[in-house]
């Protein structure tokens, strides 16, 4: 019996040994997953902030028509993991996709050294993350200065000869054509062309008279007119040519001192400059004096701003006989907004006797599109509006009351822009947001003439831009250019109906995997 009992304890403690031992593999096991699994799962949380912001900012340079690659790789590092034994320099950003226009995809790996489990899974194990960033559009947007600009995108194009309207057709993306008829009763002063420019809202703007179709008088002194270019910006300049039987003069301003020379027999020129304007487009009857006679509408000169949406106004022949019959082809050259254009966005101080469209917009009385109304009052409403920014969020669809030209604006835009004094070119280079000059305006779809407020006039939001403003404080003019630039707020999938749109970026993860 002694014997038995010490056999059977050697044998009872040689099995404690081997469970010991497989006790103690098993807890470095469970030591080797809290320890080593846990650091992969916060390198792997870790990693994924940094492919999130990686994304993120790629998304947003390639919206604002930068570098993506580098913008990812710059952020993805700064937000890779801080304190590890894994070095920053070897974060692996293999798999990025940089390509497509309507998103970006980082992925980022790293090896992870592990403490315990390479018992189990080997020295390291690679980490992987991944973030999709799309390119979405903004619907609603926080901060807005109390400028509109009026939408350049026109539903409809008329043109009118002798009270009768022609709708123009397009012919290409930005020409619009059609051929109008020539009256057959001669008249000294021809007949006016007129433009209509149809909107959405059914607003539209008139033009009565941007060029002319004249049928002579037989025995005219005057047998011909027309102009090299006859659509030109304020300060470019046209050659007017004259056929006639004697030499001509201009007789009205602001041309009269134009010197006409004779290129040929009965063949005259002479160099027009287009004068500066106040409104976005305005037409120069030309008036031809030759001996006793004047040709009060010899030609029609049409001077338009960079925020016209009519690029070219171009008649055909406009001198006919009377006989009838005929038909002149009329083209209008359509434009729309342009990045590293100057555009003029409101008349500042100073100048009040010029007339003209102000683009004000009174954020005291806004309608949002489900009827819903909102407006803030405070003692410096305007002023405090273009320092700092309306405060709520405006959005697409939403109508806005206008306001008169006579409001202050030179000491709201020092306030803005103090700090940042960067030219246009040098805020290129870095393009910070923190700039007072960047500025986010609604784009705006005209109801009627911006009268101001008496009676009130309304305009609806139909877009947002982000505008630089280039000019002085001090400047009657505030001019800049439009960016194009990331802007955070509300946003939608799905582009919106606009010639004019404002972007901003969103992580998507389905689908990445």
């Amino acid at each position: 019996m002694h014997r038995r009992l010490k056999s059977t304890g050697k044998a009872e403690g040689g099995a404690v040994a081997i469970i010991v031992a497989v006790l103690i593999t098993v807890f470095i096991g469970f030591l080797a997953i809290v320890v080593d699994v846990g650091y992969m799962y916060e390198m792997r949380r870790q990693l994924q902030s940094a492919a999130d912001a990686g994304a993120l900012a790629a998304m947003t340079q390639k919206i604002n028509g930068d570098d993506p690659v580098s913008e990812a790789r710059a952020y993805a590092t700064m937000n890779d993991l801080v304190g590890t034994p894994v070095r920053s320099d070897i974060l692996d950003m293999a798999n990025s996709d940089f390509d497509e226009q309507d998103y970006v995809v980082v992925a980022v790996q790293k090896p992870a050294n592990l403490f315990f489990a390479p018992l189990f899974f080997g020295d390291s194990q690679m980490i992987t993350a991944k973030a999709r960033a799309n390119r979405v559009w903004v619907t609603g947007v926080k901060g807005l200065v109390p400028w509109g600009f009026a939408t350049m995108k026109a539903q409809a194009i008329e043109a009118n000869v002798s009270g009768s309207w022609y709708p123009l057709s397009a012919v290409a993306t930005d020409t619009y054509e059609e051929s109008l008829p020539v009256p057959a009763t001669p008249a000294a002063d021809g007949y006016p062309v007129g433009l209509k420019l149809i909107y959405n809202s059914s607003y539209a703007e008139e033009f009565p008279n941007i060029g002319r179709i004249m049928v002579d008088v037989p025995d005219d002194e005057v047998s011909d007119v027309w102009l090299s270019v006859n659509t030109l910006s304020p300060g470019q300049s046209t050659t007017l040519y004259v056929q006639s039987s004697a030499p001509p003069r201009i007789s009205n301003q602001p041309f009269s001192s134009a010197d006409f020379s004779e290129v040929s027999s009965g063949l005259y020129k002479t160099t027009l400059t287009a004068p500066e304007i106040a409104n976005p487009l305005e037409s120069y009857p030309i008036q031809v004096k030759v001996g006793p006679n004047n040709f009060a509408n010899a030609a029609v000169l049409v001077v338009r701003k960079s925020n016209s949406p009519v690029d070219t106004i171009e008649i055909g022949n406009s001198h006919w006989q009377p006989s009838g019959g005929g038909s002149v082809l009329m083209t209008v050259g359509w434009r729309d907004l342009e990045p590293d254009v100057s555009y003029e966005l409101k008349l500042a101080d100073g100048r009040a006797t010029t007339a003209g469209n102000f683009n004000l917009l009174d954020f005291r009385d806004i309608t949002h599109e489900d009827g819903t109304p909102e407006g803030l009052s405070s003692a410096n409403e305007y002023g405090g509006w273009l320092a700092e920014g309306y405060p709520q969020e405006l959005h697409i669809n939403d109508t806005i009351a206008t306001l008169t030209g006579g409001q202050s604006t030179k000491l709201s835009l020092k306030t803005r822009f103090d700090g940042c004094e960067l030219s246009y070119d040098d805020w290129k280079l870095e393009k910070p947001a923190d700039c007072g000059r960047l500025v986010t305006v609604p784009i705006i779809e005209l109801y009627t003439d911006l009268t101001g407020s008496s009676p009130e006039s309304y305009a609806k939001v139909v877009a947002f831009a982000v505008f630089f403003i280039n000019s002085d404080p001090n400047d009657n003019l505030v001019t800049g250019t439009f960016v194009e630039y990331a802007q955070t707020g509300t946003y939608q999938e799905d582009r919106p109906d606009s010639s004019f749109v404002l972007e901003t970026v969103r992580l998507d993860y389905e689908g990445i995997y």
